[in-house]
């Protein structure tokens, strides 16, 4: 029995219901029929015997989002939030044995990440009186993580986190039990000591420690405040974008909403300039490799980030040892941190300064062997 109002159903009480809902109101006005049809046309096309039948849907699905123009992401995206409102009516598409999802092709350009180590250390500096921002960017960042998986953590860690900084553990491993894109497993990856500092700082002196069932982060939305409402996606990358802004990487973020004449100018946030919060993860794991001549191994960062290292599920060796896990994680985490290339300058100045004594004590024991020979 399909439900009267079929969409509605779908996204009543979805994280991004409104987000959903309009990808499938384009989706039905792009094909030109309403959501009744075509559930009622898979619910027989699924009784067919005629493969070519069966697949009478599908095909429609499939040469709406091939006709789409955007990125790949964008493509997908829609293509999963359409199978998944047939499989939520128990009209479930048939599996595309062409591997149309993993084929699928982006139409614009690709935008090369600007998000270096020193603009990143920018965006630290600029932080550092405001502890709620900047324990959000270094979680996100010391766990290898993308947007999604830090407002999971937020969600899902608030309280445990809380508890682990309290009992003084550093760094924080975390069992990230969700999939990622075209990684079915779960993974785990960690907090930095330099995240949990952060993290510490903002509980002890901004928020309090979280309670049970509470997020890391509230949203300041003006409709959201005074209620246990976790920051989204949306609000935290437009967050970065505003910090970056400031510091001249990019222009100034436009509301258009609040500009009244009809031509106001696109959002900036809109468009590609390679510097979206995102970047994070790649830095991250770009960061990670100057760490190979100590002992860390490169797809210990692809593991962190929630990639898939192994798609045939042959090398365990993260998932099996955990003691593995967290001895790479401990080499890394130094590289990571935004305060490194100070801290090698000082290891150096260090050196530096210890051959020097090295050489007067070696210059002062040839004098005195000399003297002693002398006498």
């Amino acid at each position: 029995m399909v439900e009267l109002d079929p969409v509605g159903a779908y996204v009543a009480g979805r994280r991004f219901g409104d987000t959903t809902r309009r990808r499938l109101v384009r989706f039905f006005r792009a094909v030109g029929k309403t959501p009744e049809e075509l559930l009622e046309m898979q619910r027989i096309a699924r009784t067919e015997t005629d493969e070519d039948k069966q697949f009478v849907v599908l095909d429609i699905v499939e040469r709406f989002v091939s006709s789409m123009k955007g990125t790949k992401s964008t493509k997908e995206t829609m293509y999963y939030t359409v199978r998944g409102f047939f499989k939520f009516h128990r009209r479930r598409l048939p599996d595309d044995d062409r591997d149309f999802a993993r084929k699928l092709a982006s139409d614009r350009p690709r935008v090369v990440g600007r998000i270096n180590f020193e603009v990143f250390q920018n965006v630290v500096n600029l932080l550092r009186n405001d502890p709620r921002r900047l324990s959000m960017i270094l979680t996100q960042y010391s766990t290898f993580s993308g947007a999604k998986e830090l407002c999971l953590i937020n969600e899902n860690y608030g309280y445990e986190i809380g508890q682990r900084i309290q009992a003084g553990e550093s760094p924080i491993e975390l069992a990230m039990v969700w999939q990622r894109k075209e990684n079915d497993d779960p993974w785990f990856t960690c907090i930095a000591d330099f995240g949990c500092v952060a993290l510490k700082q903002y509980f002890e002196s901004v928020r309090g420690y979280p309670g049970k069932g509470e997020p890391i982060w509230l949203s300041e939305r003006p409709q959201d405040r005074g209620k246990n409402v976790p920051i989204n996606e949306t609000s935290y990358a437009q967050m970065f974008t505003r910090v970056v802004a400031k510091l001249g990487y990019r222009p100034q973020v436009v509301d258009r909403r609040t500009l009244k004449h009809r031509n106001a100018p696109k959002n900036p946030s809109h468009l590609r300039f390679g510097l979206g919060v995102h970047e994070l993860r790649d830095l991250a794991i770009s960061q990670s490799q100057r760490a190979i001549s100590e002992g860390f191994n490169p797809e210990s960062a692809e593991y962190y980030a929630g990639h898939s290292i192994d798609p045939f599920h042959y090398r365990k060796l993260h998932n099996l040892d955990p003691q593995y896990r967290k001895e790479q994680y401990v080499i890394v985490q130094k590289f990571l941190n935004p305060n490194f290339d100070e801290q090698q300058r000082k290891l150096r100045d260090q050196t530096q300064e210890i051959a020097e004594m090295r050489e007067r004590l070696a210059t002062l024991e040839a004098v005195f062997s000399e003297k002693i020979k002398i006498k």
